[in-house]
C-alpha cells in the first residue's frame, strides 16, 4: 500500500491485494483519494506507482482487476489511460441508499519487468 500525506495528514492510499485460491492470479487494485487531491494528478501518480511495485514484487501476478461506479467518468478515463479495459457491467451492482448504481468490472495484465 503507497499513502499519500501532505502536511502531514493522510490525502489517499492505494494497493493492490492478491486473490486467492483459483484466482491467485489476479490482483484487485483499490484506491481512495481526498476531494481536495482530485484532478492535481495524485491518484495517477498513486496508482503508477502501486501498479509498478505489485508487477515487480507479487509472485504468481498476471491482472490487475478494479470496479468502479458508472457515474464516475473521470475514474474511469484515468483507468482507461492506465492501460484497463472494461470486461463487464453489473446492473444495479452498488446501491447507495435508495439509489441503484451499475458496477463496472476493469482489468489489465501485468507488464512484467525485465
Amino acid at each position: 500500500m503507497l499513502t499519500a500525506v501532505v502536511d502531514g495528514a493522510i490525502k489517499g492510499n492505494c494497493d493492490v491485494v492478491m486473490e486467492g485460491w483459483k484466482k491467485a492470479h489476479r490482483g484487485v487494485l483499490g484506491i481512495v483519494l481526498a476531494k481536495d487531491m482530485r484532478g492535481k494528478g495524485v491518484g495517477e501518480a498513486l496508482m503508477r506507482r502501486t501498479i509498478e511495485l505489485a508487477e515487480m514484487r507479487l509472485s504468481g501476478l498476471e491482472f490487475i482487476d478494479l470496479s468502479v461506479l458508472d457515474y464516475n467518468r473521470r475514474a474511469m478515463n484515468l483507468y482507461a489511460k492506465l492501460g484497463f479495459i472494461e470486461i463487464a457491467r453489473i446492473p444495479k451492482g452498488i446501491k447507495e441508499g435508495r439509489r441503484y448504481y451499475d458496477e463496472l468490472l476493469m482489468t489489465r495484465p501485468v507488464r512484467k519487468k525485465r
